[in-house]
C-alpha cells in the first residue's frame, strides 16, 4: 500500500512536469525549489525526529500511558513550532537571508515557514497510523492530501497565473486543511498536556537522529541552495526539472530495497543464502545501470516531447543524476550488513557525515565553474564516496563479501557510455533512435545471458508466491 501510494504520486508528478514548465518560468521553478529546500532543512528542527520515537516506543506503552505519550509530543510540538517560527521571522536577516540570494522573504519564505509550522501535527497523525500498521488509511489520506494540493496548484497556476507564489500558497492551504483534520482527530483521543519524563525520554531518543537527518538533507538538497546563491534562481529551476526526471529510477530502486532488506536478514546467516545475495545484488546493479542507460539514451527525445525549449538544457545533468541513484542502490546493499550487526549500525553515520561534508565542498568548488553540471557531478561523487565508505565498513564486519569490483565496473562503464551519448550533438532522427535501440538490445542480451540462472530463479520464486 505504501509503495503503491508513493508510486502513484510519483507518476502523477512526472506527468504534470510538462504542464508546469508551460505555465511556470525557470525563475518560478527556481523559487519553488529553493523554498522547498529550505523547508526541508527547517522541518528537521520543527519535528526533531519525534515521529521516529513514536515508531520506536508506541508498542511499549500501555493504553493509558500511550495517551500521555502522544499528548505530550503533540502539545510540545504545537508550542515549540510557533516559538521557532517567530524566532526565524525575527532573525530572518541573520538566519535565512544569506541563503536566499535574489528571493524575497515576503511572501515566498514566509509562506514556506507557515507551511512547516503546521506540517508536524499531520506527520504525527500519519505516524500513529504507521505504528498501528494501518497502511490503507495512511495511504488514502496521503493521496487525498496530495490530490488536494495538486488541484490547488493547477487552479492557482493555470487560472489565476500566480506563478511560484501560487505553488507555495497551494501547499500552505492544503497543509492547513490537513492540520485542522489532524487537530480534530488527535484531540478526540488525546489532550493538551506535557509529561516532562515522557518528553525527556522521547527527546533523548530523537535528538541524536537530527544530525543524521541534516546530513541526508545536505546530500539531497544543498545543491539547490548553493546553485541559487552562486549562479541564478533560473538555473535552479532548470536543474530541478532535470533532477525530477532523472529521479525516475529511484522509484524502482526504493521498491526493490523494501523487498531486499528483509530478504537479506533472512538469508545472510547461511552460506547458500550469502552466495545468492551476492549474485542477486550484482545482477540488480546491472539492471539499475541498464535502466539508467535507457533514460539517458532517450533523454533528448523525452525532453523535446515533454518540456518547453527553455528547460531542455537540463538534459546535460541526467547521466549524473540517474547514476547517482544507481550508486544509492549499491549503497543499500553495502549497508545491509551494518544494519544486521546491531553493534555496527551506528557506523553508517560515518558515511553520511563524510559524504555530506564532501558534497558541500564540491558544490562550492564546481558550481562557480560548471553551473548545473558541477552541482550534479558533486551529487554523483558524494554518493560514490558514501557507498565506498559503507562498503569498507561492511567488509570489516566480515559478514559477506560482495562482488563490488564487478558492481562498480558496471556503473562506471554504463555512466561513461551514457555521458558520451548525452553529449553528442546529433539531431533526433530515425537512424539515431534505431542505433540507440540496437545498442541497448545488445547490452540487454548480454545481461540476460550472464544472469540467466538468477532470472530463472526469480521467475520461479514469483510463480511459487502467486500459487500460494
Amino acid at each position: 500500500m505504501y509503495t503503491f501510494a508513493n508510486l502513484l504520486k510519483a507518476v502523477i508528478g512526472f506527468l504534470l512536469v510538462p504542464l508546469y514548465t508551460y505555465y511556470l518560468t525557470p525563475n518560478d521553478f527556481g523559487i519553488v525549489s529553493v523554498v522547498s529546500s529550505l523547508i526541508g532543512f527547517f522541518s528537521i528542527f520543527y519535528s526533531l525526529s519525534l515521529s521516529s520515537s513514536i515508531i520506536r516506543f508506541f508498542k511499549e506503552y500501555s493504553k493509558t500511558d500511550v495517551v500521555k505519550y502522544i499528548s505530550t509530543i503533540i502539545s510540545f510540538l504545537l508550542i515549540f513550532n510557533v516559538i521557532l517560527t517567530i524566532l526565524l521571522i525575527v532573525f530572518k536577516d541573520l538566519v535565512i537571508a544569506p541563503f536566499i540570494e535574489g528571493i524575497n522573504f515576503y511572501p515566498y519564505i514566509f509562506v514556506g515557514l507557515l507551511t512547516i509550522t503546521l506540517t508536524p501535527i499531520f506527520i504525527i497523525t500519519q505516524t500513529i497510523n504507521q505504528a498501528l500498521h494501518n497502511a490503507k488509511k495512511y495511504s488514502i489520506i496521503n493521496l487525498i492530501q496530495y490530490a488536494l494540493n495538486i488541484l490547488m496548484v493547477l487552479v492557482s497556476v493555470m487560472y489565476f497565473r500566480m506563478g511560484a507564489f501560487g505553488v507555495l500558497l497551494s501547499q500552505l492551504l492544503s497543509t492547513f486543511v490537513f492540520f485542522c483534520y489532524s487537530f480534530i482527530i488527535l484531540f478526540r483521543e488525546y489532550k493538551f498536556s506535557i509529561d516532562r519524563g515522557i518528553l525527556k525520554n522521547s527527546l533523548n531518543y530523537s535528538l541524536p537522529l537530527v544530525p543524521h537527518s541534516l546530513s541526508g538533507w545536505t546530500l539531497d538538497l544543498i545543491d539547490r541552495v548553493l546553485l541559487n546563491n552562486l549562479k541564478s534562481t533560473a538555473d535552479v529551476g532548470i536543474y530541478n526539472v532535470g533532477y525530477k526526471l532523472g529521479s525516475i529510477l529511484d522509484f524502482f530502486i526504493s521498491s526493490v530495497h523494501l523487498t531486499m532488506s528483509p530478504w537479506f536478514m533472512e538469508n545472510v546467516a547461511e552460506e547458500k543464502g550469502k552466495n545468492l545475495i551476492i549474485r542477486i545484488s550484482e545482477f540488480l546493479i546491472y539492471v539499475y545501470s541498464f535502466i539508467a542507460l535507457c533514460i539517458c539514451f532517450f533523454s533528448k527525445e523525452l525532453f523535446a516531447i515533454l518540456l518547453s525549449k527553455e528547460f531542455r538544457e537540463a538534459n546535460v545533468i541526467l547521466p549524473y543524476i540517474t547514476f547517482s541513484y544507481v550508486i544509492i542502490g549499491a549503497y543499500y546493499f553495502f549497508g545491509y550488513p551494518l544494519f544486521y550487526d546491531t553493534k555496527r549500525t551506528k557506523l553508517i553515520n560515518i558515511a553520511t557525515f563524510v559524504s555530506a561534508a564532501l558534497n558541500v565542498v564540491l558544490n562550492l568548488f564546481l558550481i562557480p565553474k560548471y553551473g548545473m553540471i558541477g552541482a550534479s557531478a558533486a551529487t554523483l561523487l558524494s554518493f560514490f564516496v558514501s557507498s565506498l565508505i559503507t562498503l569498507i565498513l561492511s567488509n570489516k564486519a566480515k559478514l559477506i563479501r560482495y562482488n563490488y569490483e564487478s558492481m562498480y565496473l558496471a556503473i562506471v562503464l554504463s555512466f561513461s557510455l551514457a555521458l558520451f551519448v548525452t553529449n553528442l550533438n546529433s539531431a533526433i532522427t530515425l537512424n539515431t533512435i534505431l542505433l540507440k535501440l540496437l545498442t541497448l538490445t545488445i547490452i540487454l542480451l548480454g545481461i540476460v545471458f550472464k544472469y540467466r540462472k538468477e532470472m530463472k530463479m526469480a521467475v520461479d520464486l514469483v510463480k511459487s508466491k502467486l500459487k500460494k
